[in-house]
């Protein structure tokens, strides 16, 4: 008997897939900080970032913690090319964050891990004197 089935209503479907639940955040820390040399309209500036990435995948957080050599080479040379006008501004720290991510996210790649398991980066300090 068709009758006997109850009727869905379209708001009990639900659309797309359902989306897993999220693992839990795992944060890992850069110590020391980076500190790097910059030009501030001819005069040397210097720049004291304090950066923490997080991922919800262990292995991926082993690979940044095992490749922390090769991600602070790349950073320091990201850091050290920035100039006072593409760090003064909200946007442009956004900006540098950005590719701080792209930048971590690359090595974890280049070393045969998957780089967009790096969800995100944070400045935890940034100091320019």
């Amino acid at each position: 008997d068709l009758h006997s089935f109850p009727t869905r209503r379209s708001s009990d479907l639900h659309i797309g897939k359902e989306a897993a639940p999220k693992l839990p955040a795992i944060y890992v820390e850069f110590n020391p900080p980076f500190v790097v040399n910059f030009d501030a309209k001819g005069v040397m500036r210097f720049l004291q970032v304090s950066i923490q990435v997080m991922t919800r995948d262990h292995e991926t957080s082993e690979m940044v913690k095992l490749h922390e050599p090769k991600i602070r080479n790349n950073m320091l040379l990201l850091l050290g090319s920035q100039t006072l006008d593409t760090i003064s501004t909200t946007e442009a720290k956004e900006e540098l964050r950005k590719k701080a991510l792209e930048t971590i996210a690359k090595v974890v790649d280049d070393e045969g891990g998957e780089g967009k398991k790096v969800e995100d980066l944070y400045f935890t300090s940034f100091v320019m004197q």
